[in-house]
């Protein structure tokens, strides 16, 4: 059986012609809702006068950049402050109140990132254990952490 050349060759023709097309698909854009409250944007309304309740005097004696702490509450100090622990030390804690907490972030328990400056606060604010160091905290920024 002989199978005739030109059918052979507009076949072929036909199977490569198919082959090297370019083939497209419709694309659509999607837009992406805008999220407008992000946990790690810097609040930039950090007050600038700084609580009564504080009595700041003396050096900084610590510089902190980013660190992570709960912000809590003790009645007996009106301030809010803002507690951090030393990793592999849960008996040890700094308790930083802070002298000019946004209203926002006056909530216990709520995780934060911050940078900001400690001083001297023992002369006011009486330890309740031995293993706190009570110090008044001045923020350069704030922010809720991730949990």
């Amino acid at each position: 059986m002989e199978i005739n050349s030109s059918i052979v060759n507009v076949v072929l023709m036909l199977l490569l012609n198919g082959s090297c097309t370019k083939k497209t698909a419709n694309t659509t854009q999607a837009v992406l809702p805008v999220k407008t409250t992000s946990t790690l944007v810097a609040i930039d309304s950090i007050p600038t006068s700084l609580d009564s309740n504080c009595h700041i005097s003396g050096p900084v004696v610590l510089h902190v950049k980013d660190k992570e702490g709960y912000v809590t509450y003790r009645g007996n100090v009106p301030l809010y402050s803002i507690v951090t622990t030393p990793p592999y030390d849960s008996d040890s804690q700094t308790i930083g109140y802070v002298c000019n907490m946004p209203d926002k972030f006056k909530r216990a328990t709520l995780k934060v990132k911050f940078s900001g400056r400690f001083y001297h606060a023992y002369k006011f604010i009486k330890r309740k254990t031995a293993g706190e160091t009570n110090l008044y905290l001045q923020l350069d920024s704030i922010r809720i952490a991730p949990l």
